[in-house]
């Protein structure tokens, strides 16, 4: 979580975010909640950090506090190839359709949307403005990766970088809402995609767009 908070002070606009931690008063700096009940306000989107047994207790606590959306970076679900993983996973999902909030994740990096400045994401990367018109959705963490410019390649500028985690077709929706997209690159694992018929009418429609 240390490196999604750095990217959100580095990128985001001052007053659009809080950082929660029972454990802090302040995180680099910035002032720190001790529970998600403390934070002013509402808020569209909660990003949690923490380790698998505290999730679903903060995706109420952030929906009470008007969260639609989350970020789960947490792993031990589906991908560990056990049926208490794919259990969890199961109950994550059902959860977040009883709580009406869409999910990214879990066991994922996050996302970037450059065109909006928001910058939940885990992995640090070079200031540089990458606006454009190009989103790219990828499972694999490293991949994503190597499109940043400090990685040793070139990026076009994009709109929008994700990692989905476990999940694809609510990633590729959320790029595809991008007003400003002309190009959208995946790069999916097939051993992990649950729900290939998902995509193809998401592509099919942003098309006929």
């Amino acid at each position: 979580g240390g490196d999604t908070c750095r990217n959100v002070i580095e990128y985001m606009r001052e007053g659009s975010y809080y950082f929660v931690n029972p454990r802090r008063d302040e995180v680099f700096g910035k002032p720190c909640y001790r529970t998600v009940e403390e934070v002013p306000g509402s808020f569209d989107l909660a990003v949690i950090c923490t380790p698998q047994g505290t999730v679903e207790e903060l995706l109420k606590s952030s929906r009470a506090k008007g969260a639609r959306a989350a970020v789960v970076f947490a792993s031990g679900y589906k991908e560990i190839g056990s049926a208490q993983g794919r259990e969890t996973q199961e109950r994550l999902a059902g959860l977040c359709r009883e709580l009406d909030m869409a999910l990214m994740g879990p066991n994922c990096a996050g996302f970037v949307n450059y065109t909006d400045g928001v910058y939940p994401f885990a992995f640090l990367s070079e200031s540089r403005d990458r606006k454009g018109a190009v989103g790219v959705v990828s499972q694999s963490g490293q991949i994503c990766l190597s499109l940043f410019p400090d990685q040793g390649l070139q990026l076009l500028p994009s709109h929008t970088d994700q990692g989905p985690g476990n999940t694809v077709p609510g990633a590729v929706a959320a790029v595809l809402d991008g007003v400003a997209l002309q190009k959208l690159q995946l790069e999916l694992k097939q051993d992990r995609l649950e729900q290939p018929a998902g995509v193809h009418p998401l592509l099919q429609n942003r098309r006929d767009r």
